[in-house]
């Protein structure tokens, strides 16, 4: 699987993408073969915002999290993708 991490109006953090990638890799146990996982990060006032953009064969699959920090809005986003794929 292809990753990708774009950040808007933050700074690029390899902790935040080193989390993000262990959350994104956790959701093989739906047996989804992506080609494709993109993360854009952002931060709005005081509000941190998270969303993932998985991308497959013929499946696409879109959420985002918001909270105040990037770790609880990936939480929140991989929380919503794993109820679309459920």
């Amino acid at each position: 699987m292809k990753f990708e991490y774009v950040f808007k109006h933050v700074e690029h953090s390899d902790v935040v993408v080193e989390y993000a990638t262990k959350k994104t890799e956790k959701l093989e146990k739906f047996e989804l073969k992506p080609s494709h996982c993109q993360w854009i990060f952002s931060m709005q006032r005081h509000e941190c915002s998270a969303e993932i953009v998985i991308g497959g064969n013929l499946d696409r699959f879109h959420a985002t999290g918001k909270a105040e920090d990037h770790m609880l809005a990936i939480d929140h986003a991989i929380e919503k993708v794993e109820k679309q794929l459920a």
